[in-house]
């Protein structure tokens, strides 16, 4: 079975290859895709559930040993690093409040989509992401985000950031113009941010599936091209999260930006 192919194993299951399952809700068609991302979301929480695990494990130590990290790779492990890491780039980008505020969302959306990705690499499974669908849906949670927090955060400062704060005199009409472009930019996003990671995806699944193709059944994919697409997969998630989090950090009322790194 090649990479990234049109077979899925959950076609396996009677209820989704017919698209039954979900037909009473009008999403009969997208059936394995909802499955795909249903089961995505059940490994995200096994792992969360394991990293939890972990901490608890840790904190029961005496006195500094709680502190210490584990001698071996583990879920808590990962989950340090990872919380760790994207913390410190939030806040340098919208300060340590604001960093702590959106990391939920941010963080969320580069697990959710890293594993997606990464899961397109395995032979039999279909990611959500290759489906654009996917990407729209979340690329207008950002972009909602994104809008809600200007308008109900500073909406004077947002709405005159927009016009290049040209809001007097006889520079309004070119505040006037530079807003009908920046409106058309916002609403640009959504697509530039959901095409950008579909489309990337979409061909690094192909190349596999094309490699996989080109040689027999029992010769392995060569390692360069399984190496490229976990690459692939890494970069276009946290290059989808970096944009989430430049977006919303141009979107926070500047005057109140602490940037603290407590």
């Amino acid at each position: 079975m090649g990479f990234a192919s049109g077979f899925s194993w959950f076609h396996l299951i009677p209820s989704l290859s017919d698209a039954s399952l979900l037909s009473a809700f009008g999403v009969g068609g997208h059936s394995v895709l909802l499955a795909t991302a249903w089961f995505v979301c059940g490994v995200i929480l096994v792992g969360a559930v394991f990293a939890r695990l972990g901490l608890n494990r840790a904190l029961s130590r005496p006195g500094l040993e709680k502190y210490f990290a584990d001698d071996r790779l583990t879920f808590r492990t990962l989950a340090e690093v990872y919380v760790s890491a994207w913390m410190g780039l939030l806040t340098d980008i919208m300060g340590g409040k604001e960093a702590r505020r959106y990391f939920m969302l941010i963080g969320a959306i580069f697990v959710y989509l890293l594993v997606n990705n990464l899961l397109g690499i395995i032979p039999g499974f279909l990611p959500a992401t290759d489906n654009i669908n996917t990407s729209v849906s979340i690329a207008l949670i950002v972009f909602s985000t994104f809008m809600i927090t200007g308008l109900f955060r500073d909406a004077k400062g947002f709405l005159a950031h927009m016009a290049g704060n040209m809001i007097s005199g006889f520079l309004i009409p070119f505040g006037l113009l530079i807003f009908v472009i920046e409106c058309i930019g916002f609403a640009l996003r959504p697509m530039t941010l959901s095409l950008r990671i579909t489309a990337n995806m979409s061909a690094d699944h192909t190349v596999l599936n094309v490699m996989s193709d080109l040689v027999p059944v029992w010769v392995p994919v060569p390692a360069i091209f399984v190496g490229f697409g976990i690459f692939v997969s890494v970069l276009q998630a946290f290059v989808f999260s970096l944009l989430t989090s430049l977006y919303i950090g141009m979107a926070l009322p500047h005057h109140d930006e602490s940037h603290d790194h407590h």
